[in-house]
Order: structure tokens, then sequence, then C-alpha cells
């Protein structure tokens, strides 16, 4: 374990009183020293939030398809005997498997997120397309949407038009 002096306590309690002084010898008043050490720590807090609300969904959605995959993978996927109705084998459902966790992976990762959305988008599609004469539709439109409202949150400006941006050199390109 490492010790801390004695020494860098003190200085680590005696360091805010001297930047409070000259903070106030500077001009500044006791009130707004405080409130900027508060809103420095708040806009700190606030990225982090920002972040989570961005990156939240993104994590929860790839990890309930991870699952799905792997559940298919082991054999004890809940849906294993409509799988087996649909005429899909043991191997098939192992391949869909793996499929679900490489693209799931691909759209986690933000380089390779527009191609894991892509992926993801054709895999549930073919499975609604399956679905349609079991009448089991929404099993796979359900993450379907959720992979779309994650991929929207995380990068709305790869869905919004960038004709309504404010660069001026763009707006003159798309005028024309």
């Amino acid at each position: 374990m490492i010790s801390v002096s004695p020494w860098f306590k003190k200085f680590k309690l005696i360091l805010p009183v001297f930047s409070f002084l000259i903070y106030v010898n500077a001009g500044g008043s006791a009130c707004g020293y405080v409130c900027s050490i508060i809103n420095q720590k708040q806009k700190i807090m606030c990225n982090k939030k920002k972040s989570f609300r961005r990156q939240g969904p993104l994590f929860l959605i790839t990890a309930m398809i991870i699952v799905s995959g792997g559940l298919k993978i082991t054999g004890i996927h809940p849906m294993l005997d409509h799988f087996t109705e649909m005429g899909l084998g043991p191997g098939l459902i192992k391949l869909l498997g793996i499929a679900e966790i490489i693209f799931s992976l691909l759209f986690l990762f933000n380089p390779t997120s527009r191609i894991g959305l892509l992926l993801l988008t054709a895999y549930f599609g073919g499975a609604m397309a399956a679905e349609i004469p079991f009448h089991k539709v929404a099993a796979p439109l359900i993450p379907l949407v959720f992979v779309w409202v994650a991929a929207f949150i995380r990068q709305p400006s790869a869905f919004l038009p960038t004709v309504f941006s404010k660069d001026p050199a763009n707006l003159s390109t798309a005028n024309s």
C-alpha cells in the first residue's frame, strides 16, 4: 500500500485555502469562488451523465443481443422448440447465434457501428420474414426497434439531413 506523507495531507487541505485567498485578493468575491468550484464539478458530472445517456441504451441492447446469441450457441434458448418447428437444425441455430454476437459487437464499437447497424437490421428483418407464417413477427421487431433507437441516441447526426447545417460552405453546395 502506498503511504502518503503527512506533509502532503496538510498541503492537500491548505491548497484550497490559498487558492481562495488568491481569488479574493484578485478582486473576486468569496461567493464567486465557491460558485465557480461548484460549476466546474457540475460540468464534469453533466458530461458524465450525457455520456451515459448516449452509451447506456447501446450497451443494454448489445448485451441483450449477445446473451441471446450465446443462448442459441449453447442450445438453451427459450424459443429453441420454435426454431426446430420452423425447420432450423441445431447447426444453423448455432450459426445464427454466432452471427448475432458478431453483428452486435460490430454495432457496439464506433468505427464499425454503421455496418453493424446495417447487418443487425438485415438479420432481424430476415427473422421477421421467417416469422410471418407463425404470426410471431413482434419477437424480432422489438430488438430491431431498440437497435435503431440506440443508434439514433448515439449518433443523431447520422439520421438528420445535413442541409440544415450552419456552415456557409455547406449551404452554398446544398442550394446548387
